[in-house]
């Protein structure tokens, strides 16, 4: 079973809105579908939350936190009987616990996402975001309903949110929802590419290999992002959802293979969870990212 590691590449806080952001890439989505309170703290922080969360140039190692993953019922590990799929497209195979792949309503596809205290010492949303229905509205870097896309073929909903750190920059996490794990599957990787593309700069965006399993396939990508900065797109399937998880930010910082895959692992779980019935509770394990998870995100 392969695992990869790329190399190029209701935002609620606790404060006021940022007076200007890119408008593109997930922090665009995460205001479209959260409104913002947009992250307080310092003006380092500020330029982090309203700035693209993306892009990573230098490759980061796959040593460290081997075991950093996710807190929570994560279920017994299994592989998904997706490698070959995986293999064949360069993405990493099998690591979720089994699943029903269901169809998950707007507001189950909000509670994937994680809240503030799911990612310990990241300031973070305290309620659930806004579901966008693909089918009636546009989601940057999305766009249905003008110009159908061609990752939109049995979208139903997409729902962002945003996660601000002081001293690490910024964590977006996407959740993408079709009508069957089979037009999820085909979404997946151009969702990866539009990504990467509309957040990390050209030239220097290249793939990277997980060193562990995220989600029934995974794919990532580095590179450095329009602040000059380090980030990452690391993007999963699980059933029918499509997961995207961003980092950048200003000053972000450069994650290990390892820390991805925990990141990876705390979205694609809760994924699990909602469409196995359960009520989300995935949560990152409080020194996976080597941070102090102890200290406020934004203060």
């Amino acid at each position: 079973m392969k695992h990869t590691e790329n190399t190029t590449g209701d935002v609620t806080g606790h404060g006021r809105c940022p007076t200007r952001f890119a408008a593109a890439g997930a922090w665009a989505l995460a205001l479209l579908l959260t409104g913002c309170s947009g992250a307080g703290g310092s003006d380092k922080d500020e330029r982090n939350s309203t700035s693209r969360p993306s892009g990573s140039a230098s490759t980061a190692g796959a040593d460290g936190g081997a075991d950093a993953g996710t807190d929570g019922d994560t279920g017994e590990r299994a592989d998904s009987g997706t490698d070959a799929d995986a293999d064949a497209d360069g993405g990493t195979g099998g690591g979720t616990g089994p699943v029903k792949a269901t169809v998950l309503t707007a507001g189950q596809v909000a509670a994937v996402l994680p809240r503030e205290g799911d990612l310990p010492g990241w300031g973070g949303p305290t309620g659930a975001p806004r579901a966008v229905d693909l089918r009636k509205e546009d989601a940057i870097p999305v766009s249905c309903v003008r110009r159908k896309d061609p990752v939109c073929a049995g979208a139903l909903f997409a729902s962002s949110t945003l996660f601000t750190h002081r001293e690490a920059g910024t964590i977006t996490i996407s959740v993408y929802a079709y009508d069957s794990a089979s037009t999820a599957t085909a979404a997946a990787r151009p969702l990866l590419d539009r990504y990467a593309g509309a957040n990390l700069l050209p030239g220097g965006i290249a793939d990277s290999r997980l060193p562990g399993p995220v989600g029934e396939t995974s794919w990532a990508k580095r590179g450095t992002n329009k602040l000059r900065s380090q980030g990452s797109v690391v993007v999963s399937r699980v059933g029918t959802n499509v997961l995207i998880v961003e980092t950048g930010g200003l000053d972000a910082k450069i994650y290990t293979g390892a820390e991805l895959v925990a990141l990876g692992k705390v979205i694609a779980d809760r994924s699990r969870q909602a469409q196995n019935g359960g009520t989300p509770s995935a949560r990152l394990k409080n020194d996976a990212l080597g941070l102090d998870h102890r200290r406020p995100g934004t203060s």
